[in-house]
């Protein structure tokens, strides 16, 4: 079974990385501009989602109201642009077909922002499945929600979703390949043969 796991600080991942026993059993979405690439081990598959960080519009509607129902209605609402949720549900469904557990990874002074924990909530509303903290993963808890079905509806949302960006002629394969570094890319084609 496969696990979403949110990691909101540097002092979380590295438990979690050494809690690991295989490192390849494991997708990290990276958005954060704190923690990078060279923070993960070289064999570990690393999807650069920066996205998912508040845009500046966003940052200065939570320097006005804090974290507001605002913020967050406008924070979900860039979530649920077409690319965004194309993106999201790539790396769902790379880690459902996959087995791979699914880690969602920002910095202690980037958590503030609570885009981690909202990234979360629209997973757990889209994909029915509820994404877990570090320490219930490392706890060797079971993520709650219908984790049987989250490749067959990834792979639904896949299609449907491609077919709105196909006809909104953004070239979204290039796209998502910008999103994986280049050794990440090799060995994730690896993986999936």
């Amino acid at each position: 079974m496969i696990h979403i796991v949110k990691i909101k600080s540097k002092e979380s991942l590295k438990k979690v990385l050494k809690h690991l026993k295989k490192i390849e059993s494991a997708q990290f979405l990276i958005a954060s501009e704190v923690i990078r690439r060279k923070d993960l081990p070289k064999e570990a598959l690393v999807l650069n989602y920066l996205f998912l960080i508040p845009s500046p519009l966003l940052i200065n509607i939570y320097e006005n109201e804090g974290r507001s129902e605002t913020y967050e209605a406008e924070y979900l609402r860039m979530l649920s642009h077409t690319a965004n949720m194309y993106f999201i549900n790539e790396a769902i469904l790379t880690s459902a077909q996959m087995d791979l557990d699914l880690f969602i990874v920002c910095a202690l002074d980037e958590e503030e922002f609570g885009y981690v924990d909202l990234t979360c909530e629209f997973i757990e509303e889209y994909y029915k499945v509820k994404p877990m903290s570090a320490k219930n993963y490392l706890a060797g808890k079971d993520m709650k929600g219908k984790v049987d079905g989250l490749s067959n509806r990834s792979k639904l949302y896949k299609e449907k979703l491609g077919r709105k960006l196909k006809d909104s002629y953004l070239d979204v394969e290039s796209m998502f390949d910008r999103l994986i570094y280049e050794k990440d890319k090799k060995r994730l084609k690896k993986r999936q043969k």
